[in-house]
């Protein structure tokens, strides 16, 4: 017996909470108002942002891209990013988008890694691998 309906596959489509549009490319996450999910930008470097908005209708919902390591999504950048490097949320201002691991003291939830050199504002290829927290001490830098 199987238990797999009234599921989804793939894309997913909802209300966002305010207007998205020209955030296509950034990482978005889920939020329940009055018991039915949304999407919004990431607000801490914690928040399960586990989408990628793909698009932004009309209508005000968005598309979203469940995040898996199954494959490469494009993502906006903030700031500038190496093949390889370990990538956090940026938040403020560029929230939703992936930027390096800053070489400052604090710690940082890795998202994925970058799978294209990148510089502020492009949309880069990353592989998503939820790492978990990593911790950047003066000692190690």
């Amino acid at each position: 017996m199987t238990i797999q309906t009234n599921v989804q596959r793939d894309m997913l489509v909802v209300p966002a909470v305010g207007d998205l549009s020209g955030f296509v490319g950034r990482l978005a996450k889920l939020v329940s108002i009055n018991g039915k999910a949304h999407a919004r930008l990431p607000e801490a470097d914690t928040d399960p942002a586990l989408y990628v908005i793909d698009d932004v209708r009309s209508d005000g919902k968005v598309e979203l891209l469940p995040l898996h390591s199954g494959r490469n999504f494009r993502v906006v950048l903030s700031g500038t990013c190496s093949v390889g490097d370990a990538l956090c949320l940026a938040l403020g201002e560029a929230a939703g988008m992936a930027r390096a691991v800053p070489n400052v003291d604090g710690e940082y939830m890795v998202r994925g890694y970058a799978e294209d050199d990148g510089l502020n504002g492009q949309h880069i290829r990353i592989r998503p691998y939820p790492a978990g927290m990593v911790t950047v001490e003066e000692a190690y830098q």
